[in-house]
C-alpha cells in the first residue's frame, strides 16, 4: 500500500485498504513529493472521515478528444531520435494522416481500419504495406493509452483489428529493430536489396528483375506490371527507400537496378 506507479500511466496512484475497501485513486501528478503530499492529506481524510467522498466508487474517467492528427504529431516528436528506422515510420504515419486526419480517437473501432486494410488491397498495393501500416496503428494506440488520450475500451477495438494473410504468411514481421541490425549486418552492397526489401514486400523475383524504367524517383513509386496474378502494381517509395535507391550506382551497359551474378 501507498504510492505506486502504473506501468501505463505517468502519474503516481494512490493505493490504500480501508476495512473491506480498496481504495485505488490517481494523484494526477508525475512529482513524486506532491504526490506524496496529496497521499497524506487522503489519508489522514480517511482516518478522520472528514471526506467521504474517497470512499464513492470511481468515476470513468474522461478523456479529452483528441484526434488522431494530434496523437500523430506526438508520436513523431517521441519516435524522432528513439527509433533508427524513424524515416520508414514516418512515412506510414503520413499515410495513417490522411486516411484518418480528424478522426477523434474515441470514434476509432475494428470496422475503420478493416476498410482501411481493404481500400489499400483495392488500391493494389501489398498486403505487406497494409499489414505494416496496421502494426504501425497499433503502435500509436498503445502509447496514446499510456499517455492516457485513449481509454481502455478503444484500445482493445484497435487491438482485435488482424493482420492480414497472404503472400508472406510464412514470414513473422521483423522489428524495428531486428531491422537495423540484419541491415547494419549485410555487405554493402547488399544493404539497398535488404532495405527494398524491408520497405516493399516485395518477392525476391521481383526486386532482382527490377529496372530502373520502373522506378520513379521523382514521384517516388515503383510499378510493377508483370506481377505473379498478372496485376499492375504500384508500391510507394518512402524515405528510407528514396535514400537507398539514390546512393544505388547505375551500371551503364544494364538498366537493372541491383546487379547480381545472373546479370
Amino acid at each position: 500500500m501507498g504510492l505506486i506507479r502504473k506501468p501505463n500511466s505517468r502519474f503516481w496512484w494512490i493505493n490504500i485498504k480501508v476495512g473491506t475497501k480498496r481504495i485505488f485513486e490517481s494523484t494526477k501528478t508525475e512529482n513524486k513529493k506532491k504526490a506524496q503530499e496529496i497521499y497524506s492529506l487522503r489519508h489522514s481524510e480517511l482516518l478522520t472521515g472528514q471526506n467521504s467522498r474517497i470512499l464513492e466508487p470511481q468515476k470513468v474517467r474522461k478523456i479529452k478528444a483528441y484526434t488522431f492528427n494530434c496523437l500523430a504529431e506526438e508520436y513523431l516528436k517521441y519516435a524522432n531520435g528513439r527509433l533508427k528506422s524513424y524515416g520508414r515510420l514516418k512515412s506510414f504515419v503520413k499515410k495513417l494522416m490522411q486516411v484518418f486526419g480528424n478522426l477523434k480517437l474515441e470514434d476509432f473501432n475494428s470496422k475503420r481500419i478493416e476498410n482501411m486494410q481493404s481500400d489499400i488491397i483495392k488500391q493494389n498495393l501489398s498486403i505487406a504495406y497494409a499489414n505494416r501500416l496496421t502494426a504501425t496503428l497499433k503502435s500509436m494506440t498503445g502509447k496514446a493509452f499510456d499517455w492516457e488520450m485513449i481509454t481502455e475500451e478503444t484500445l482493445k477495438k484497435i487491438r482485435k483489428v488482424k493482420l492480414l494473410k497472404g503472400e508472406v504468411k510464412r514470414l513473422r514481421y521483423l522489428s524495428d529493430d531486428e531491422a537495423e541490425r540484419l541491415i547494419s549486418n549485410c555487405e554493402p552492397y547488399l544493404k539497398p536489396i535488404v532495405i527494398t526489401a524491408l520497405n516493399t514486400g516485395m518477392r525476391r523475383g521481383e526486386i532482382f528483375n527490377l529496372t530502373w524504367n520502373r522506378v520513379d524517383l521523382k514521384n517516388r513509386i515503383i510499378l510493377l506490371d508483370k506481377t505473379k496474378n498478372g496485376e499492375r502494381r504500384e508500391i510507394p517509395i518512402n524515405d528510407t527507400l528514396h535514400q537507398a535507391l539514390c546512393g544505388v550506382v547505375r551500371n551503364i551497359q544494364t538498366d537493372y537496378v541491383f546487379l547480381t551474378l545472373k546479370h
